[in-house]
């Protein structure tokens, strides 16, 4: 089973990190160090390392000036993850869950390169399609494009990329 932690509040708010394949996974700042980039300047270059044991998901700070929290507590020490606990990473609130986030489906038609931005909706839930497709214009490519345990929606994530775009044109 697969265990997630959800981004609530703050910069990385709707970014969905996906512990899946394998049985650790170090979150830092620093991509030559830590297979899942969060990009937060409050973020360690290797912040966090979880692991998936017998007991369950263990989360291991390894911050010292900016430790990350469980439920408002500096995690001092491994802690195992239950489901709902809220995890400070940086400036960033995150859920733990072993249950699959409600993620939209993307057609494929919003992958191709050629795509019109216009024909994109915002009145659901549409903001992985536009990280994607602002990646795709970008010319991206890659382990984020590609799912390596990432996935990116949220209204925040969506509010990034229209600034983006309005302050490209």
């Amino acid at each position: 089973m697969a265990g997630y932690l959800i981004g609530e509040e703050g910069p990385l708010a709707g970014l969905i990190v996906r512990f899946e394949e394998g049985t650790e996974w170090a979150m830092g700042r620093d991509p030559d160090v830590v297979g899942i980039v969060l990009e937060d300047p409050m973020v360690s270059r290797k912040h966090v390392v979880c692991r998936l044991t017998a007991e369950g998901y263990i989360l291991e700070n390894l911050s010292a000036v900016n430790p990350a929290t469980q439920n408002g507590m500096i995690i001092s020490e491994p802690v195992l993850l239950r489901e709902g606990d809220i995890i400070q990473i940086g400036n960033t609130f995150f859920r733990f869950s072993e249950k699959l986030p409600k993620v939209e489906v993307l057609p494929p038609s919003l992958m191709e390169e050629t795509a019109d931005l216009s024909s994109l909706s915002v009145s659901s839930s549409p903001e992985a399609k536009w990280m994607i497709k602002s990646q795709l214009r970008e010319g991206k490519k890659g382990p984020d494009l590609d799912n390596l345990g990432v996935l990116l929606h949220g209204y925040s994530a969506l509010q990034k990329v229209l600034n983006k775009l309005a302050n490209s044109k």
